[in-house]
């Protein structure tokens, strides 16, 4: 697992997120990763990096669980990225627990139904 994957650092504030530029000083292994259409791309598996956000450090730990979060629900075999302009709209519309999401934000759970969640700036 790469650690992209459970930073909790928001959405576009990382190159690697952005723009698929590496960030300087990672340490990363090249790799590939399955993408909707089925194809295999280059990818890579960071290992280290000096953006990295534990879990727990981000603003869902800050705040309480009432405030509106856009969050991004990515599945684990696609890479698919639904936006959901909360955590509220992505029980309602995706199907998911909002604890749940809850968990996986904080760093307590790896994913939920095939996703991981990941907080993000704007939608």
């Amino acid at each position: 697992m790469s650690l992209c994957q459970i930073c909790a650092q928001t959405i576009g504030t990382c190159s690697w997120e952005r723009d698929f530029t590496p960030v300087p000083g990672w340490e990363a292994k090249p790799t590939t990763v399955l993408i909707q259409s089925g194809v295999r791309e280059p990818s890579y598996r960071v290992l280290d990096c000096p953006l990295y956000v534990p879990p727990g450090k981000g603003r869902v730990a800050e705040g309480g669980k009432d405030a509106p979060r856009p969050i991004l629900a990515i599945h684990m075999e696609t890479g698919n990225i639904t936006r959901y302009p909360s955590i509220k709209q992505a029980e309602k519309q995706g199907g998911f627990q909002s604890s749940a999401i809850y968990r996986c934000l904080r760093g307590e759970a790896k994913y939920h139904k095939q996703h991981y969640f990941r907080e993000s700036k704007a939608l």
